[in-house]
């Protein structure tokens, strides 16, 4: 990776093991800083089991680090220390319609996104009932659209 870089830690395929090899290359006294989302943010566990009704198996790619509790216990694991957690909700209300548009079906950033092999046909049926799930949610301040960011910095001793 180039100096200055970023990658999104929930694109590694091995979280604890990138973070194990983090806290050994640095030296004592650094320290690592990211941001990872709840497992819940951005509708990522409707849009798992949308898919999960139609016999995909999606990940969800929030789910590693998606509480506090586990970020904290990988942290941990892998040796650091001092480790601060800043939840920010940065969620809101919308309509059903903007929520529904908030995923097509297809998109997902996962390495290992089955999406992109499926037929057109199926992508429609899935989007079909992550869209029938968002309506369900729906209340009379509209769809909560979850966007709980945590914010973590964790030392090496």
């Amino acid at each position: 990776m180039q100096r200055g870089g970023f990658i999104a830690i929930v694109l590694f395929p091995n979280i604890p093991a990138i973070l194990h090899n983090w806290y050994h290359v640095l030296k004592p006294g650094g320290f690592i800083a990211f941001t990872c989302s709840s497992e819940d943010s951005y509708f990522a566990s409707l849009i798992v089991e949308s898919c999960a009704k139609h016999g995909i198996t999606l990940p969800n790619l929030h789910e590693p680090l998606g509480t506090q509790e586990r970020i904290q216990s990988l942290l941990t694991q892998a040796k650091f220390s001092q480790i601060e957690i800043y939840p920010r909700q940065l969620g809101t209300y919308l309509t059903v319609e903007k929520a529904q548009n908030r995923w097509n079906g297809q998109f997902w950033l996962h390495p290992n996104n089955p999406l992109r092999e499926l037929e057109p046909k199926k992508i429609r049926q899935i989007k079909l009932s992550y869209d029938d799930g968002i309506a369900a949610l729906e209340t009379e301040q509209g769809v909560w659209h979850e966007e709980l960011i945590y914010y973590v910095v964790a030392c090496k001793a």
